[in-house]
């Protein structure tokens, strides 16, 4: 299998310069990819077509970016082949993989979610296949691809075409939070998986760890970060510090009515 590796940089930032390093160093080639690294300080969109004209020059089967700021397992490659012997064609792979409910997938013991978005830009990949009708579907739209940044724009075409993100449980790469975010995104609520390779002692390169348990991985909703995931409506009184998982009063007093065999009145 042949992977094309595209790195986005930006020069010039002490931390950012230090983190490429590492991450170079951390990618220990046993099967040398194709590898190119974008330093031109340019709009994201600009960028971006950049990327998916090199992945298509390469002829690669699968076309990868790792951003600047990522962290990867020492094994990196040898288990992101074992994942990609599973990852179905028309499916992207989010490997930023920061859905909260993840940690509920591992309890489970699934090495998948599906998400109908939520691919984040920081480590995401596709087939070559796939990546030639999304290339299509973006010169096809050029007013959109101009407005929107590069992994939100991938949603919008996974969403329209049908098509879902698979998201490995542990993920095999992790995003320097410390590093400040280019795009001013330092508040964001999900920046970090939260189940890595650090979590779990597996051997990630065998192809048998990553099956999926069924035809496909559970197809996870969106949370809304700024409401309650219960009601969707009420503001957020709780957070839970293991999922991330946001709640109003109103649910949480349900909740225990319930397990107190209570029933509460009231919306939500």
């Amino acid at each position: 299998m042949r992977i094309a590796l595209c790195i986005p940089h930006l020069p010039g930032i002490p931390k950012r310069d230090e983190s490429y390093e590492r991450l170079l160093a951390d990618l220990v080639f046993d099967a040398p990819p194709d590898v190119c690294t974008l330093t031109d300080k340019e709009p994201n969109h600009v960028w971006a077509a950049k990327m998916r004209a090199w992945w298509l020059s390469t002829g690669a089967d699968f076309c990868l970016t790792l951003q600047d700021d990522t962290l990867v397992s020492p094994s990196f490659w040898a288990e992101l082949r074992a994942m990609l012997t599973h990852l179905p064609r028309g499916a992207a792979l989010g490997l930023s993989s920061v859905h909260p409910m993840q940690t509920e997938i591992a309890r489970q013991c699934l090495r998948w979610y599906a998400t109908r978005a939520w691919l984040v830009g920081w480590a995401w990949g596709m087939w070559r296949e796939d990546l030639v009708v999304y290339d299509a579907w973006c010169r096809g739209n050029p007013e959109r691809v101009a407005r929107t940044n590069e992994d939100s724009l991938v949603n919008e075409w996974l969403i329209e075409s049908g098509r879902s993100a698979w998201h490995p449980v542990p993920t095999i790469a992790d995003h320097d939070t410390s590093i400040a975010s280019t795009y001013a995104n330092d508040q964001h609520v999900h920046r970090r998986p939260l189940v890595t390779w650090r979590d779990v002692t597996a051997d990630l390169t065998r192809e048998e760890y990553w099956l999926p348990s069924g035809a496909a991985p559970p197809l996870l909703e969106m949370p809304l970060p700024r409401v309650c995931w219960f009601c969707r409506v009420g503001k957020p009184d709780f957070r839970s510090d293991q999922s991330g998982c946001l709640l109003c009063s109103l649910c949480v007093l349900k909740m225990v009515g319930q397990r107190m065999g209570l029933r509460l009145q009231g919306g939500g």
